[in-house]
């Protein structure tokens, strides 16, 4: 099992520091967890009393995005840290990932990202 965290709207809070001290600082923004295992649903109470906004899942292919509402993780259908992403682009942008050379990928992902931003700002003005 690998947890990669991501600090987007608390990034100030940690500058500079080499490894957050959780007593301390704020948690993660968003969490992704990388698990071959079965099982693991069980760590989301850890993550949730840790205070970890955000969980991300891959499931059965798919990528699920889990956010904390109160003490417990709900599915959501899009992303608090990216709110422009939802699960389902998530997900194809998995499958995506492992079909593409992963230089192509990320431009595409780029590309993606840039288009959504410009749509919102012109949705905006």
């Amino acid at each position: 099992m690998l947890f990669r965290s991501f600090y987007l709207q608390n990034a100030e809070a940690i500058s500079g520091k080499d490894s957050p001290d959780l007593m301390l600082d704020p948690p993660p923004d968003l969490l992704i967890e990388v698990d071959v295992a079965s099982g693991s649903i069980d760590k989301l109470s850890l993550l949730g009393a840790l205070g970890v906004h955000e969980v991300w899942r891959c499931e059965n292919g798919r990528l699920i995005i889990y956010r904390l509402e109160k003490d417990t993780y709900v599915e959501s259908e899009r992303s608090l840290a990216l709110p422009l992403l939802t699960s389902e682009q998530a997900t194809r942008f998995l499958s995506e990932s492992r079909e593409m050379k992963s230089s192509a990928w990320a431009r595409h992902v780029r590309q993606w990202a840039i288009e959504q931003l410009e749509a919102q700002q012109q949705s905006q003005s």
